[in-house]
């Protein structure tokens, strides 16, 4: 019977209708608690993601410090000045790891270029010589013609850090690096820093250089005061007085990877691109350590787009981070339905004993019914046996009535008829008896018989 009732339960309009709305219930705890988790994911991820492009903008902003103040110190270009700026430079380098390298290059015009060697090899470079990047595939074109009238190199004369393996760039013009020109002759014409396009660096990575030109006018004469005086320039600042025509270009190499991985710690689940120009050409990448957690459940990717057209380093920082459900949500999850299951079974259990109760008490009923049923159909019986009884009864009793009325009327007649006959006899014989008396009395004289 539980089985049965059971099964039976199981498959009421009411109960499918229940296990119905449960099932929705559940899919809508489901929904809710992921909203809500994707919810606080996106505002997370939003706050950090301004966080990580505010300390972008940071390290940008130091980047133009770090540039304006090299380019101050090494434009006094007195002696004095030249170990500050190895200082600062290498105060800067060791502050913010992302500013990779220092160098300094004075214009010379390519009418002036043998004279600016021989002055270089005076000055104790013996090996020195203006080397152009890649003279046979992609010869000088002198570009700065174009603006100036006049041809001219950009040969690098100070370097920092400096290392034996780098001693072989004093002298390398970067004129001749078709990135390199685009910047240089940006800056020449806007007179402002300007950022190069992305580039690989040799050490590995990605990196960008933030250049700066600018003219100074009375350099050559405080040049030639120091030389006059007999004065040594040092190893990191070597220059040629005579070729020199006016021009410094200082320039910083920026290491790309570096900026955008320092903001792992703010967004350590997200990728972050740092994007330059509106070619949206690819400046570095950070992607997330296989050490992070990721959701177990990925719903969506979170996006956040910021614009950093500051200070010449027009970059766009484009941060993505997947959003789902983590190990701790899917246990979280899992234990509300769990307790709404539990919840459920003992509603349920609860619904199904009212069930049994109320069949028990309708199987009662039913039996009741059926026992008040017999129970009138013997009682009807048994009353149309008492009536039929009682009929016969009756019957019987006016039968008996009637033999007792014809037996007393018998015996009334017998007894009429024997008492009249008696009577009858009786008067006669007294009648005899008289007329006997009355003829004794007048034939007798005397009462004595």
């Amino acid at each position: 019977m539980d089985k049965g009732s059971s099964l039976d339960y199981l498959v009421l309009p009411s109960t499918l209708l229940r296990s119905f709305l449960f099932l929705c219930s559940l899919v809508l705890v489901v929904v809710l608690v992921t909203k809500t988790v994707i919810s606080t994911q996106r505002n997370d991820f939003k706050q950090d993601a301004n966080t990580a492009i505010y300390h972008i903008q940071e390290q940008i902003l130091t980047n133009d410090v770090a540039l304006a103040g090299f380019s101050s110190l090494f434009a006094t270009l007195d002696p004095n000045d030249l170990q500050k700026t190895r200082d600062f430079t290498q105060y800067m380098r060791d502050t913010f790891p992302h500013i990779y390298m220092f160098e300094a290059m004075f214009r010379v015009d390519v009418s002036q270029k043998l004279q600016h060697e021989e002055d270089m090899r005076a000055l104790g470079y013996p090996d020195y010589k203006i080397t152009p990047y890649g003279t046979e595939k992609k010869p000088i074109n002198q570009p700065d013609q174009a603006l100036t009238g006049v041809p001219a190199h950009y040969p690098i004369v100070f370097i920092d850090p400096f290392f034996a393996s780098l001693e072989g760039l004093m002298g390398f013009d970067m004129m001749s690096v078709s990135n390199m020109r685009e910047t240089l002759l940006a800056s020449i014409a806007s007179g402002t820093p300007v950022a190069s396009k992305p580039f690989n660096l040799r050490e590995g990575g990605r990196g960008y250089a933030l250049i700066k030109v600018q003219t100074l006018p009375d350099t050559k004469a405080i040049m030639e005061q120091h030389y006059n005086q007999d004065y040594q320039p040092p190893l990191m600042f070597s220059r040629a007085v005579k070729s020199y025509s006016g021009d410094v270009a200082t320039l910083i190499i920026i290491r790309a990877d570096t900026i955008v991985a320092s903001v792992g710690d703010i967004v350590p689940a997200a990728k972050v691109q740092l994007i330059d120009g509106p070619e949206g050409q690819l400046a570095a990448e950070f992607n997330t350590p296989q050490i992070v957690d990721l959701p177990v459940i990925n719903i969506e990717t979170l996006l956040f787009r910021g614009d950093l057209d500051d200070l010449a380093q027009p970059f766009k920082v484009l941060l993505s981070q997947p959003a789902g459900l983590y190990s701790q949500h899917i246990k979280l999850i899992t234990l509300l339905v769990l307790l709404m299951c539990i919840a459920y079974g003992f509603y349920y259990r609860s619904l199904l004993s009212k069930y049994r109760l109320q069949l028990q008490r309708d199987a009662g009923l039913l039996e009741l019914s059926q026992q008040h049923t017999k129970l009138e159909v013997m009682v009807a019986k048994r009353t149309a046996e008492l009536q039929l009884q009682s009929d016969e009864n009756t019957n019987l009793a006016q039968q008996l009535i009637r033999v007792q009325e014809d037996q007393i009327h018998h015996i009334a007649r017998e007894l009429h008829d024997e008492f009249g006959q008696t009577l009858t006899a009786i008067k006669i014989n007294a009648h005899i008896l008289e007329q006997a008396q009355t003829c004794l009395l007048y034939t007798s004289p005397s009462p004595r018989d």
